[in-house]
């Protein structure tokens, strides 16, 4: 048996084999091994074959790309025709005494007035105050919270770590059903995102600002709020609570229990489906 043999036969086996790179310090000499094949013959190595290079096809570009680039190509035509317009309004001529003079002043009037337009309608009313994040800034906060969206409802609820969320789901579902609607989506957020509370962005500002950007695709005119705040409020005050709800609006119903504590208490359940009554809604 040769070494190639025996090196296969050993692999076969699950014996792992390895050689010494260089002379081990007191090692004897090891043997010359025999690759050469049974017959004795010469092993005939194939000549190589120059391989003919082949100039691979252009990949198509996808949709994505394509889009990105319309969208830049959109941005520098508009951005090289607003020079155009300013300088086709400055080389305007300009009368400078009589009747001329009047109607000049009287277009540019005109065009004053029409550019403050648009600007007159433009909202203020939704630029929000540093305030509220700079509140909350350094604040510790732990929640685990899901969404369920149906129609123009959406039903937020506290979710405890030991909950079943199979249960969770029947719940909400059967919910929104009493409200006439459909479920159409889920989502949640657990926060912190990490275990260092000293971690820039872990905090309650941090929080909120995430709620925000989800609060844009959620968001319902009308939400009902399931023990959002914790019964035992000890590590946040309440008034950290009320910033982190303030993202998501306004709910037409409040209740201090979860949908994991009223799948175990009839009582419960019976006060929300009256506050759901006294909306107005089932």
């Amino acid at each position: 048996m040769n070494e190639a043999q025996r090196q296969f036969a050993m692999g076969v086996a699950g014996v792992r084999l390895w050689y010494a790179r260089a002379p081990l310090p007191g090692a004897a000499p090891s043997p010359d091994f025999d690759f050469d094949e049974p017959g004795g013959g010469a092993i005939d190595v194939p000549e190589a074959v120059a391989e003919t290079p082949v100039a691979r096809a252009p990949r198509p570009a996808s949709q994505a790309s394509r889009q990105g680039l319309a969208r830049l190509q959109g941005l520098m035509a508009d951005t090289a025709s607003r020079p155009s317009v300013r300088g086709e309004s400055d080389s305007s001529p300009v009368v400078e005494s009589g009747e001329g003079a009047a109607v000049d002043s009287g277009g540019q009037a005109a065009r004053q007035e029409s550019s403050a337009g648009p600007q007159a309608d433009v909202p203020v009313e939704n630029v929000s105050s540093p305030q509220a994040g700079d509140a909350l800034a350094g604040q510790a906060v732990a929640f685990h919270w899901r969404f369920w969206s149906g129609g123009q409802w959406l039903l937020v609820s506290r979710c405890p770590d030991n909950a079943s969320r199979a249960l969770e789901d029947r719940l909400a579902t059967n919910i929104l059903k009493a409200l006439g609607k459909d479920l159409t989506g889920r989502e949640e957020v657990r926060w912190p995102v990490f275990g260092n509370p000293a971690v820039p962005g872990n905090d309650a500002a941090g929080a909120v600002d995430v709620l925000s950007a989800m609060a844009e695709t959620v968001a319902r005119p009308r939400q009902v709020w399931l023990g959002l705040v914790p019964e035992d409020s000890a590590q946040a005050a309440p008034e950290v609570w009320d910033g982190l709800c303030a993202p998501l609006g306004q709910a037409a119903v409040s209740f201090p229990l979860s949908l994991a504590a009223l799948s175990s208490d009839p009582d419960g359940k019976r006060r929300l489906w009256q506050a759901l009554q006294q909306v107005g809604q089932v």
